[in-house]
């Protein structure tokens, strides 16, 4: 227990209520493979490196925000097995980094509900990057692509991407549905698409 956080070692969860965090470490917070995080309030995590570490499975939910700015990676899921998972269930999500916004080479992340805004400006890295994502539902907005090395999954949701490249690119799988497309050079010539 500190302050801003609440571990219960029982049911690896970790409530976070106004946690706020600057630091020069190359690390903000890392989180344990297993762990269920709670956001209450407002919460704030800044790093040098990475905003935010996660080890593996990990579920993230409740009503409160997460804030996390970084010189290099805001989101980072460094499981190494491609079995792990990554789930945001709710909550409101706002990341400012110098390089990809939200990266896991292997966890495959869901982003099932809640509302996020990625700024990543960087033209040599991504808003959202890795293996396997599923936007299922929620609101996004962020300024660079989406890129998944093996499938992105994106169904019923609210998304805004604003990129000088492909905004949603997979390698190997991408499957849109029941999503209304628009595409245009500027916000201002947005029209419905013909094809994707």
């Amino acid at each position: 227990r500190g302050s801003g956080y609440y571990w219960a070692n029982r049911t690896d969860t970790l409530t976070l209520t106004d946690l706020y965090i600057d630091t020069t470490d190359e690390y903000g917070m890392k989180i344990t493979d297993g762990a269920t995080v709670i956001l209450n309030g407002d919460n704030y995590i800044k790093a040098s490196g990475v905003a935010l570490g996660c080890a593996g499975d990990v579920i993230f939910k409740g009503s409160g925000s997460l804030t996390l700015v970084s010189d290099d990676v805001g989101l980072y899921f460094y499981a190494t097995k491609d079995s792990a998972t990554a789930r945001f269930l709710s909550g409101t999500y706002e990341i400012t980094a110098g390089g990809h916004g939200v990266y896991s080479p292997h966890a495959a992340v869901s982003f099932v509900d809640g509302k996020w805004t990625i700024n990543a400006p960087n033209a040599e890295a991504n808003a959202i990057e890795g293996r396997a994502f599923k936007l299922y539902g929620g609101k996004m907005t962020m300024n660079n692509a989406i890129h998944a090395t093996v499938s992105l999954d994106v169904q019923a949701l609210s998304l805004s991407v604003t990129a000088e490249k492909p905004a949603l690119l997979s390698n190997k799988t991408l499957k849109i549905e029941d999503v209304a497309l628009s595409v245009g050079e500027t916000v201002d010539a947005l029209s419905a698409a013909e094809e994707y």
